[in-house]
């Protein structure tokens, strides 16, 4: 499996390496489940699970799914890592509804610390008109996007430029954002065209990085552009970031 470099030319290891990787890529696959493992939740509880059966049976299938040997158990219907994900889950719930009740799988001495507060209150201001395959898909999109956006901003904070960067922030939300740029430049000791230099390498960073991290998640390259332009559908028209297309 030939790897892919970041942006700051680290190598970065396809999802369907880690799976046939067993054992040894388990590290890497539970930094995407942690990363990922939202939208499940959100998928649970549109199925009508409480928030207590949904924290259970996402918290069940997640330490199955990092066990040794399970992950040959189901083929991934497609090279996208969010598809095999969500087909797993499906296979596991099934499973798990013919036991009467199953005790956790790992116990207690094992679990993945998540914050199902945060969880629970994503999900309430969710859109109640989609079914729950249309939302896991839609809150998958928009955890990638929170995550690039995180990402970026730990960038700026450890090269001391996080004032600059919760400024203009707000031009990755929404590509037409209107800054007051003569007010952000006299805060920030900015001349205006500066400003703009500035706005424009955070956007073009953000895509690029978007286009990394995707990367991470389909079976290669051929995948990549059919997948940023599904995840950017299923949210627009509510949030509109940008494209390594869209960059200005």
């Amino acid at each position: 499996m030939k790897l892919t470099l970041d942006s700051e030319g680290f190598p970065r290891t396809h999802w369907s390496f880690l799976v046939r990787a067993g054992e040894g890529g388990r590290q890497e696959l539970e930094v995407f489940c942690r990363a990922y493992w939202m939208p499940l939740y959100a998928y649970a509880r549109r199925k009508g699970h409480t928030t207590e059966s949904a924290q259970d049976r996402v918290q069940s299938f997640l330490l199955a799914f990092l066990e040794r040997g399970t992950l040959a158990q189901v083929a991934p219907d497609t090279g996208r890592f969010r598809a095999y994900l969500l087909t797993s889950f499906k296979n596991f719930s099934i499973s798990e509804r013919r036991r009467e009740r199953a005790q956790k799988r790992g116990g207690d001495s094992h679990h993945l610390s998540l914050d199902w507060l945060l969880a629970e209150k994503a999900y309430q201001v969710t859109d109640p008109a989609l079914d729950a395959e249309s939302l896991y898909h839609r809150q998958w999109a928009l955890t990638l996007l929170l995550r690039v956006e995180e990402m970026l901003a730990e960038r700026y904070r450890v090269t001391r430029r996080q004032k600059l960067f919760e400024a203009i922030r707000p031009s990755l939300r929404e590509v037409d954002a209107a800054l007051d740029y003569h007010r952000l430049a006299a805060e920030l000791d900015m001349t205006r065209g500066a400003l703009r230099v500035a706005v424009h390498r955070l956007r073009s960073r953000y895509a690029m990085m978007l286009r990394e991290e995707v990367l991470l998640l389909v079976d290669g390259a051929a995948d990549l552009d059919q997948e940023l332009r599904e995840l950017l559908d299923v949210i627009r028209p509510r949030t509109s970031h940008p494209t390594a297309a869209e960059a200005p």
